[in-house]
């Protein structure tokens, strides 16, 4: 048992554990990570309510992964793993489990994991200094040089305000990294930051899944998708953005396909998005203005228009950002109705 998501990843004990006969038996303290690929071990390491945390989790310690042997920050929800769920709901909960953090390299900062998956947090950025830190910055596979895959998904990623230097003010960046990594950024919303996804163009040979996400309330753009060489390939789907504001670009695109590349099924305020079967207006969300991004029964450009995703190759999807069951027609953004 830990005291912190970062000391749970680096592998730190809590010595202060009320049962005595448990303080240095929870984890095994292998230093600089632990080898979880050849123990064939899974580590969950969950994140609760009891207080915000206020830290940034480097996630670079030298644990080896692989595909069924893999890292998972995650904040409970079901009963079998907790009591009462620790997780939001699709919109911002301070009683649940939430990351309230000063800090430019943002809540996950990455330098290396091959294999791990971050699901159902809320992180608010409150950093107003030079550089205005991000929610989260991915560094896939940077350390180890070999292919991984990564899952950022369900998550609620938010800035309390920007600052005079906004230059890294990013919810999701994903940054260079080695050759043949998936990542999958699914089910999230982010508002607040200049740029609400950014892929830099650093890393030829990437897979990006970017399905269902939610952008509202930047200042620059929505979505910035780079790309370096011709190898990547992206598939992005059922993405929408809130821009009631006018500010910025809704969807920006370096030059240069990639090998696959599918983009469909998604929106835009401004008419910047590519691809087919798109949609183009406002959505009608609940209470944008107070950045929450549930769908209106009245809503026609998100709710039913989506790409089905319940039997996807690439990423199933079967459930919205908060947790309901998906059964009959598929939507856009992180939230059905």
């Amino acid at each position: 048992m830990s005291t912190s998501l970062g000391d749970a990843e680096d592998l730190i004990e809590n010595t202060t554990c009320l049962d005595s006969s448990l303080a240095t038996k929870d984890i095994d303290t292998d230093v600089g990570g632990r080898d979880i690929a050849t123990a064939n071990e899974q580590w969950n390491i969950a994140f609760y309510a009891d207080a915000a945390h206020t830290s940034t989790i480097r996630n670079d310690d030298g644990w080896a992964t692989s595909s069924n042997n893999y890292l998972r920050f995650f904040t409970p929800k079901e009963t079998y793993e907790v009591g009462i769920s620790q997780r939001h709901s699709g919109v911002w909960d301070s009683s649940k489990a939430n990351i309230d953090f000063n800090d430019y390299y943002g809540a996950f900062f990455d330098l290396g994991h091959l294999y791990y998956r971050i699901e159902g947090f809320q992180i608010n950025s409150r950093r107003l200094a030079s550089g205005d830190g991000g929610g989260m910055r991915i560094y896939p596979g940077f350390v180890y040089n070999d292919p991984g895959e990564i899952h950022i998904v369900d998550n609620i990623i938010s800035k309390q305000a920007v600052g005079t230097d906004d230059s890294s003010s990013v919810g999701i960046s994903l940054l260079g990294g080695t050759l043949g990594t998936k990542v999958i950024v699914a089910n999230n919303i982010i508002y607040g930051f200049k740029i609400g996804f950014e892929k830099r163009s650093t890393t030829d040979n990437l897979e990006l899944i970017l399905y269902n996400n939610t952008i509202g309330d930047f200042t620059d753009k929505a979505f910035s998708i780079g790309r370096y060489g011709t190898n990547d390939r992206y598939v992005i789907r059922n993405n929408i953005v809130e821009n009631l504001n006018r500010t910025g670009t809704d969807w920006s695109y370096s030059s240069g396909a990639g090998l696959g590349d599918i983009y469909e099924f998604n929106h835009s305020t401004d008419g910047t998005v590519i691809g087919s079967d798109n949609q183009l207006g406002d959505i009608d969300f609940l209470n944008a203005a107070g950045n929450d991004y549930r769908l209106q029964s009245i809503d026609i450009l998100a709710k039913d228009t989506g790409a089905d995703l319940r039997n996807d190759t690439d990423f199933k999807i079967d459930r919205d950002i908060k947790d309901k069951n998906i059964e009959n027609i598929f939507h856009m953004g992180a939230h059905a109705y």
